[in-house]
């Protein structure tokens, strides 16, 4: 604060009882306000104006400025309030100070999600309290209306379409209002339905027109959003149609374009050169009117596909008379690789379980050509037999099966070939490594083999008193199993195989302490 500046003054001092004062006698400085350029005020809604000081330099004291009408409290608007300073002397000066008071901010409304619905749902609307704002206000109340209704919560649930008003007021009679649109849309879409032109079969060349049954909001398989879909090629097409509360999708409808000329197609690879055994399945490209004529001997088919499982190189025929042309017929040469020879499998014998059930673990049998791969429950590939995982399947079981499998391939034409052999998991207390004696070989008979709906067991040596017959699949699998008494004249057993699938098992007839394992083929 500057007190003195230069100035006329004579002064009279006068000493009372030790004592002292001054007293100008002569002032004629205009007084210097404390704050030379008074900050401008902003603020919101309103503002109160407190009033800026100067010094009496001949009095020694503050004193405080002036505004016209002592206007300190201004509403909505911009000002410039003239501050005028008058000392004690009589003395005058001023200065200005630019007052701007903001409309009141007009509330924040926030949603619990985007305010477009569908019937039967509804949406928060929530007041946004200001935090930390520039101009800071005290609320004294707000109101939320829709039409006719009102309320004073801070958050209402909006159920309807409308416009929905948010008021705020202030202590100082400010208010302001926000607006929300809520919309609710229509109900799900109908399932919508499809509706042809005429036949939905028809010849190559020719088209089929699709009509779905909205006029809007239609998707059909293949991305067209029109009403209409104009189809020339077979397949199921369907129509989706969609609004902001859902979407239905038809039925479909199987249009079916017979073709003018025959083709083949095969699927699965797609290779014409296969493996033995490999299944392949070749596709015609019409629908209807097939005739396929392959093998030896002939034997025909009338499907669209005719599945084979390769035995020996063959030509197919296809023949085409679905009545768009005149009858039209292709060939397709399937070439079948030579398979390797089959390896052999040392025989594997029996492993025990211990005291505590625990498999013991055993090197694999030898096989031959070396370089193939072992597979099988309890295999661990190039190493082992018996890691614990195997335990569980076999634990519950005395003389349990396995079976492994060792198999080679044939680097140059990717074809393999493959020996199985059974592994007996023994957990009686006397049990003893080694190979298994097949004692019933020269009294037993199985076949046929390969077998169609039956497989006959013939023991003309059945001296035993009880017989467990089990088959298993090349995974060790349990399929069949049977207990049956024996007597000393011969035992005869038939067993249906119709509900068995096509492929390679394992038989095991097991009687005391002799045991029979023999490979047998369903086809």
């Amino acid at each position: 604060m500057k007190k003195i500046t230069t100035s006329i003054l004579f002064t009279l001092a006068i000493i009372v009882y030790g004592n002292s004062y001054a007293q100008c006698t002569i002032d004629s400085v205009a007084p210097i306000p404390d704050v030379i350029n008074l900050p401008e005020i902003i603020s919101e809604c309103t503002a109160q104006l407190k009033r800026p000081a100067s010094f009496d330099e001949c009095e020694g004291k503050p004193f405080s400025g002036t505004v016209p009408g002592n206007q300190l409290f201004y509403t909505v608007g911009t000002y410039t309030v003239t501050w005028t300073y008058t000392d004690g002397s009589g003395n005058k000066s001023s200065q200005t100070q630019k007052v701007t008071v903001l409309p009141l901010t007009a509330p924040v409304i926030t949603t619990s999600k985007v305010p477009l619905f569908c019937k039967g749902d509804s949406i928060v609307l929530t007041w946004q309290v200001p935090v930390g704002s520039l101009y800071p206000v005290t609320y004294s109340g707000f109101q939320w209306t829709i039409g006719s209704s009102a309320y004073t919560t801070k958050s209402i649930v909006a159920k309807t379409s409308g416009t929905y008003s948010l008021t705020i007021n202030t202590v100082d009679g400010c208010l302001a209002t926000t607006t929300q649109n809520v919309i609710v849309d229509t109900v799900a879409p109908f399932v919508p339905t499809i509706i042809t032109n005429g036949s939905t079969t028809v010849c190559e060349g020719t088209s089929v027109i699709l009509k779905s049954s909205s006029a809007v909001n239609n998707k059909w398989k293949g991305g067209s959003t029109l009403d209409s879909l104009i189809v020339t090629t077979s397949g199921t097409y369907s129509v989706t149609v969609a609004n902001g509360c859902g979407s239905k999708t038809s039925l479909g409808k199987k249009i079916v374009v017979k073709p003018l000329t025959a083709t083949i197609t095969i699927g699965n690879t797609g290779a014409s050169t296969v493996c033995p055994g490999d299944s392949v399945l070749l596709i015609s490209n019409s629908p209807t009117g097939n005739t396929w004529i392959g093998g030896s001997p002939f034997s025909v088919n009338n499907n669209d596909t005719l599945k084979i499982v390769a035995s020996a190189t063959k030509t197919y025929t296809l023949t085409v008379n679905n009545g768009c042309a005149l009858a039209s017929y292709t060939t397709i040469k399937i070439t079948v690789k030579p398979k390797p020879a089959k390896p052999t499998l040392q025989p594997m014998g029996k492993v025990c379980l211990d005291k505590n059930n625990q498999l013991a673990t055993v090197p694999l049998p030898l096989g031959a050509p070396a370089g193939g791969t072992y597979s099988g429950i309890g295999v661990v590939p190039a190493s082992i037999f018996g890691p614990a995982s195997f335990v569980p399947y076999f634990a519950n079981l005395v003389g349990g099966l396995g079976v492994i499998t060792y198999t080679i391939k044939d680097t140059a034409t990717g074809c393999t070939n493959s020996a199985s052999d059974f592994v007996t998991i023994d957990a009686s207390a006397n049990c003893t490594t080694g190979i298994i004696e097949n004692s019933l070989t020269v009294s037993t008979s199985i076949y046929p083999n390969p077998a169609n709906n039956v497989l006959n067991i013939d023991i003309t040596k059945a001296n035993f008193n009880q017989l467990n017959t089990t088959i298993v699949d090349v995974l060790g699998n349990e399929v069949y199993t049977s207990l049956d008494a024996l007597s000393t004249n011969g035992f005869h057993k038939q067993i249906n195989t119709e509900n068995l699938a096509k492929g390679i098992y394992f038989i095991r007839l097991h009687a005391g302490a002799d045991t029979f394992t023999q490979k047998i083929i369903i086809q």
